[in-house]
This record gives structure tokens, sequence and C-alpha cells, in this order.
């Protein structure tokens, strides 16, 4: 499994910002669902917030292609509208852009418990970009299946389908985690 073997890596990959693995979704998919790629960032040292500060995965599912990622910067050029942000999420700010990234937002809550895992939506251009379930290394080392409601589907800018359902399945057979987003519903995002 990942999480036993990458904590030696010390370095970035070489996806958007420091990505190790960046999967694009087939056309079905992304014409099917919000979904358009997948990215994979591996945070050895956590980083800022100082919660966030423990090893641990990044798992960007995107609604964008890879070029727009790439051009991120900071800071993000038009917030979005409340109507975007999922219920219960805090947009912190346009200069809080991280580039090839985007506007992270939060639940509050999420912030003042221990860190193991979250859930959290970025933004950009004042859009919702990706889902991010950010999990800890540890977490994944106790081998044990993670399951989130996402909230209803914030307003995006077009007509799709969005999941209202994300689990991480721990598979003992094979050693592996199965990432599954389900119980899509129509959205105009």
């Amino acid at each position: 499994m990942a999480a036993e073997i990458l904590p030696v890596r010390s370095r970035p990959g070489n996806g958007p910002a420091g990505a190790i693995a960046v999967i694009g979704f087939s056309k079905i998919v992304q014409d099917a669902t919000c979904l358009n790629h997948f990215e994979l960032n591996w945070e050895k040292q956590g980083h800022a917030p100082p919660v966030f500060m423990h090893p641990h995965f990044d798992f960007h599912f995107y609604s964008v292609p890879v070029a727009e990622v790439m051009s991120v910067s900071s800071p993000d050029p038009s917030p979005p509208s409340a109507a975007s942000i999922p219920a219960g999420y805090i947009y912190p700010g346009a200069e809080f852009a991280v580039p090839q990234m985007g506007v992270h937002a939060v639940r509050p809550a999420d912030m003042e418990k221990p860190f193991t895992d979250v859930l959290i939506f970025g933004f950009y251009g004042g859009r919702m970009t990706f889902i991010e379930p950010m999990i800890t290394q540890a977490k994944l080392l106790q081998k044990q299946s993670i399951a989130y409601v996402l909230p209803a589907p914030p307003a995006m800018g077009k007509i799709t389908r969005y999941p209202t359902k994300f689990k991480l399945v721990y598979d003992e057979r094979a050693q592996a985690c199965h990432l599954i987003f389900s119980d899509f519903v129509p959205t105009s995002i």
C-alpha cells in the first residue's frame, strides 16, 4: 500500500503542485459527471495551517482539465458566490489560492479537532474545481474504511451529475484502498 511505501519519498512529483500521480478519467466519466481527473499529492511534512502538519495524502478529484489546474495562481481572480459554497464550509478568501490548486474551503469544526481525515472543496475563478478527501498516513495505516456524505451540490455553472457520497474502502485481499464516489444527482455545476 502506498501509505507504507511513500513515506521515504522526499521530493514532489511532476504533476500540478507536485502531484505524484495524475490520472485522467474517461470521456464517458467526464461527460456524465463533474469529474475530469484525479491528482494524488503526498505531503511528507504536512502543510499549513498547523492543524494539517502531519504526513498525509491529498486526494484531489478535479472538475476541470489539468491545463486549467496548471494555470491556477494567487489570488483567485473571481471568488465564488455564496450559492457555490457547500453548506457549512468557509471560503477563506481569494488571497489563499494555492498555485496549481485553488482556494481550499473547509468546515470550521474540522480546524478545531485533531486531524486524521477531512473533506475539502476547492475553488478557482468563481466555481468549484475540486473535491478533496485529505487523509493522514496514520489513518490509512489503520486499514479501515472511511465514508463522507457530500453536502448538497453547489451551483457550479454547467449541467452534470454530482456525487453525494464518498468512500475509501480498504481491500484486505489486494492490500489496497478503493476510492468510490456514489449516489450521483443531477445538478447545475
